[in-house]
Parts: structure tokens; sequence; C-alpha cells
């Protein structure tokens, strides 16, 4: 049981990670690098909080507001700390934008974080994997459970459930951007 979830649950990871850096990189090919000012820099209060529901942690985020011109004036908040990044105001930064939807912004700088966490998942996943393999034992491995009716029908039901509930839903996920609009149009 113990390689199933070491296993299922670290390819379940590594393939989770692929697919968020393949749709994090159809998006960095469709985007287009512009000029942005930091217009302002505002607190943000992560909040960690524990099993029961209780506050953890309060850590305070500076992050930057950025304009940028595309056609029009937008400005949107990136989700990159400031300070770690020794961002000031009125300091010029490359904004990311595709150009179809130019509402849809983010720090170059944010988008090579978010390739570094991809790369985490998927080690993250191998290492699962490693152990999962590792675990197996092939006097372990049966396929009796095939010749109980009971079963057949639970796992009939199963991949069911999975093909007409679950298939839908991972479609459509596939088929949705990796990030969402964050800027909004502003006055010159």
């Amino acid at each position: 049981m113990d390689t199933i979830i070491f296993l299922g649950g670290g390819l379940l990871f590594v393939l989770l990670g692929f697919f968020l850096r393949k749709k994090h990189q159809d998006f960095m090919s469709k985007c287009i690098t512009v000029n942005g000012v930091i217009t302002d820099i505002v607190e943000k209060i992560n909040i960690t909080r524990n099993s029961l529901g209780g506050v953890e942690d309060r850590k305070v985020v500076h992050t930057p507001i950025v304009q940028y011109k595309y056609n029009k004036l937008y400005e949107f908040q990136s989700e990159i700390d400031a300070n770690s990044h020794y961002l000031k105001k009125s300091a010029n930064v490359e904004v990311l934008i595709d150009p179809l939807k130019p509402k849809v912004a983010k720090l170059l700088l944010g988008a090579n974080e978010n390739t570094l966490f991809f790369k985490i998942i998927i080690g993250i996943g191998s290492f699962l994997s490693i152990i999962g393999t590792a675990l197996f034992n092939p006097n372990d491995f049966s396929l009796d459970f095939i010749a109980d009716p009971v079963m057949l029908l639970i796992i009939t039901a199963v991949l069911g459930f999975l093909y007409f509930k679950a298939l839908p839903i991972i479609t459509m996920i596939s088929m949705a951007d990796i990030y969402t609009e964050n800027a909004k149009e502003v006055e010159d």
C-alpha cells in the first residue's frame, strides 16, 4: 500500500509540475515585454493558520503597484515582495503581457520565480516516486481482486465516475489560462 501511495502521489506531483510548467511556457511564448513603472508599494499581510484555524504567523509583504502602457494605461498589483527584489517606488521594471489580453500582466521577476516553483514540484514528485519504487515488493503484488465480482463492480463504478465527472473538469482545467486578468485601465 505504501508503494501505491508514494508512487501515485509522486507521479501526480510530477504530472502537475509538468502541466503547470507547460501552461507557463505557453503563456511566456505569447507574451511581449513592455516597460513598467512602480507607482506605489503597499503592505500586504500574509496570515498562516494552524490546523484549528488559529493564526500561527503574520508576515508583512510589500508588493509593488505597477503601471504599464500598451495602447492604454494599465495598473496592477504584483505578487512579488518588493523588499526581497530591492524594488523601490519609481523604479523601471519589465512587465510581461499577452498582447491579445493586455489585462493579464506579470512582472518578469515573478515569472522567473514561478519557473522555480514548478521545478520544485517536479523534484518533490520525483523523490516520492523513487521512494515508492524502492518500497515496491513483487511478492506483495497480486491481481486476485479481479476474481471478486464485488471488487470488479467497485472498480467499474470508480472508473465510470472518473470518466463522467472528473474528465470534464480536467478538460476544462487544461483549456483555462494559467494566469487571470489582474490589471485595470487607469486614466493618463
